[in-house]
């Protein structure tokens, strides 16, 4: 599996990513559930809009997928996801989006296409990037490890995917998110001696 990794949205090496899929039927499975928590219905359609538009002007179809109507439905998720070349995940928050997928089975999918399918590509931005390493350490200063939008959602789990053996933590140094505390993340990495990767706004981790 190749995987196209940004900060904020696409990023700045969108002609990568057309060239990453040019081997595959450039169908997309649009996941937003990482803003589960986002009570502003309307903001959030108006950021997804956005999301929506940075792939669709690069040639890409999409099936948005909401994973909350697939949770204890792995199989159901399957078809669906595999009628797709590409999984991209927006941001939000890491946690929701972790319980989302493992809820539903796209954890396993995700394994699977990583240890065998060579032209399969998972891209996403933020949250999309973070929920492949090791751990939530440091993230969860960033997301709120506290939020549970589902029903029956009650345990905090700290471990990411584990697919990289370091963390990615997204908008590092961004005028953007000034609120978020980015160097407070690095610093508890670096005390901690975890692994990470900080990324700027309009960087991207490209791994073929």
């Amino acid at each position: 599996m190749k995987y196209y990794l940004s900060s904020f949205r696409t990023g700045n090496e969108t002609e990568k990513l057309v060239q990453l899929a040019c081997n595959t039927n450039k169908r997309v499975a649009f996941i937003t559930n990482a803003m589960d928590y986002f009570e502003d219905i309307e903001y959030r359609e108006m950021i997804e809009g956005h999301d929506k538009n940075d792939l669709t002007s690069l040639g890409f179809e999409l099936e948005h997928i909401d994973l909350t109507k697939f949770f204890g439905k792995n199989k159901a998720l399957r078809k669906v996801v595999d009628q797709c070349d590409v999984i991209w995940c927006v941001g939000g928050n890491s946690f929701i989006l972790l319980h989302a997928m493992r809820a539903c089975g796209l954890d396993n999918i995700m394994y699977e296409r990583h240890r065998s399918d060579g032209d399969f590509i998972y891209g996403g931005f933020s949250a999309g990037a973070s929920i492949l390493g090791p751990t939530l350490e440091g993230i969860h200063l960033t997301d709120d490890p506290d939020l549970k939008p589902y029903e029956g959602h009650i345990e905090t789990r700290w471990d990411g995917l584990g697919i990289l053996d370091y963390v990615i933590v997204p908008h590092y140094k961004s005028e953007r998110f000034k609120e978020l505390s980015t160097d407070e993340a690095v610093d508890l990495l670096i005390k901690n001696k975890t692994l990470f990767k900080a990324i700027e706004d309009g960087e991207v981790i490209i791994i073929e």
